[in-house]
């Protein structure tokens, strides 16, 4: 298993990757909007492809950058309420 904790120091927030080194599947757990960047040259670094982004805690404006992360990176989107 890969296991990567991020955290984001001005909204207090850790983001969580998570990936099978065998099929080279990943999910983000409360990616934060503005280190989307950051989170696909984390993907490439390991050669993963995003399957899911969780987000465990919905905050308005990270919805929207992160419906067009997933545009560039087709994947299953799962939201909490």
């Amino acid at each position: 298993m890969i296991f990567k904790q991020l955290f984001d120091q001005e909204t207090w927030t850790y983001t969580y990757l998570i990936a099978d080194p065998f099929t080279k599947e990943a999910v983000l757990i409360d990616p934060v909007n503005t280190h989307i960047e950051a989170y696909i040259t984390l993907l490439a670094a390991h050669g993963l492809q995003l399957k899911y982004t969780l987000e465990t805690h919905v905050h308005a404006d990270h919805l929207y950058r992160l419906h067009l992360f997933a545009i560039s990176h087709p994947c299953t989107q799962v939201e909490s309420y």
